[in-house]
């Protein structure tokens, strides 16, 4: 079993995984520097984070070695070994998640060179149709985020344009070649009443991050945040906090909305928002609604996922419970806004037994 770890462990250090890091890292490498000194900066590269996470983790007031790195958020998964598979794979890991709440119904695969079904497209079947849909990328990348497209009288709209409704898949199909990933498009599960007030018209999704204590494997909820979103200047929604989204610290006990943080696009500087900037709605000091359960599902699901070590995870918040998202092993900024996460004991074994 330890030998299995090992060659776990060498796999992520491969020279082609290194060499996707690289790209990943030097296609951002054009950001502003924010006056950081040559040196730091140097530092800061090498470590994994890209500059602009300068301002987002307000490194000036905590430093810079308390910070779980880009590079390390993506060595944690190695933590899982083999059955890191499960977790990067988007449609086994709504199958394992469903076991312990609801998870959204998954029309398709789509590929380069294939569609694979299944179940029955409704918005083929009805021309006026009307509806919602998401598209996943198949595994989850650093900068890979999800696309809400829109079923309307027959068309959609979104991201990948706008066309007839029956030629939606082939619009994936066409961006799944011009990218060379898979996506997965499933069902737009409605937040609830709770959720939307947060930020109406945006998808407000609570993120969590499971680690497992590493002397008697028990699970640990390390950190749950909710990232709100917020209209950009040029008009566009922000589905990121490194684009411009709210992260709503939640209190892992009590569910309570401890302090919410953003950046400013102007100022390029973390900011407190107690109210949405744009809607006004109260943000701190709100109590996520059903928690208590929320909690309980979580560890339940890791506890009875014996082989994971780590993960992190989406969720919708809908009026009955939550609806499994996606796995989300490249957000762990929103976390981290609030408080380094090398700074968690369990989180920085798991590193230190990676060698990262």
């Amino acid at each position: 079993m330890f030998s299995q770890y090992q060659q776990a462990v060498r796999d992520a250090q491969d020279i082609d995984t290194l060499q996707a890091w690289k790209a990943f890292s030097l296609a951002y490498w054009d950001e502003p520097n924010y006056g950081l000194s040559e040196e730091l900066q140097q530092r800061l590269f090498h470590a994994g984070f890209l500059r602009s996470r300068w301002a987002l983790y307000d490194m000036a007031d905590n430093g810079v070695d308390g910070y779980l790195s880009d590079f390390q958020a993506l060595r944690l998964q190695a933590a899982n070994a083999k059955y890191q598979a499960v977790m990067a794979d988007r449609v086994l890991c709504s199958h394992v998640v469903s076991n312990y709440c609801r998870a959204p119904q998954i029309y398709c695969v789509v590929s380069a060179e294939e569609v694979q079904w299944a179940a029955s497209p409704w918005w083929r079947q009805r021309d006026q149709a009307s509806g919602g849909l998401i598209v996943h990328p198949m595994q989850p990348r650093m900068a890979a985020s999800y696309q809400r497209i829109l079923l309307q009288q027959g068309r959609f709209q979104g991201p990948l344009g706008e066309g007839r409704s029956d030629e939606l898949v082939q619009a994936l199909q066409q961006q799944a070649r011009r990218q060379g990933c898979a996506y997965v498009l499933t069902e737009h599960v409605p937040q609830g009443g709770f959720a939307e007030g947060l930020a109406p018209g945006h998808l407000n999704l609570l993120n969590v991050l499971l680690v497992r204590e590493p002397h008697e494997w028990r699970p640990q909820l390390a950190a749950a945040t909710l990232v709100i979103g917020r209209q950009r200047e040029d008009g566009s929604a922000a589905l990121r906090v490194e684009e411009g989204a709210l992260s709503a610290s939640v209190d892992d006990e009590t569910g309570l909305i401890t302090s919410c943080k953003g950046l400013d696009e102007r100022l390029h500087t973390l900011t407190d928002f107690p109210t949405h900037p744009q809607t006004g709605s109260r943000l701190v000091g709100q109590h996520l609604p059903g928690w208590r359960e929320i909690r309980k599902m979580l560890m339940a699901f890791f506890d009875e996922s014996s082989y994971l070590r780590a993960c992190s995870l989406s969720f919708v918040l809908t009026d009955e419970g939550p609806s499994f998202f996606a796995a989300c092993e490249g957000h762990l900024a929103t976390h981290q806004i609030h408080r380094p996460l090398l700074g968690d004991p369990f989180i920085a074994s798991h590193i230190s037994r990676l060698g990262a």
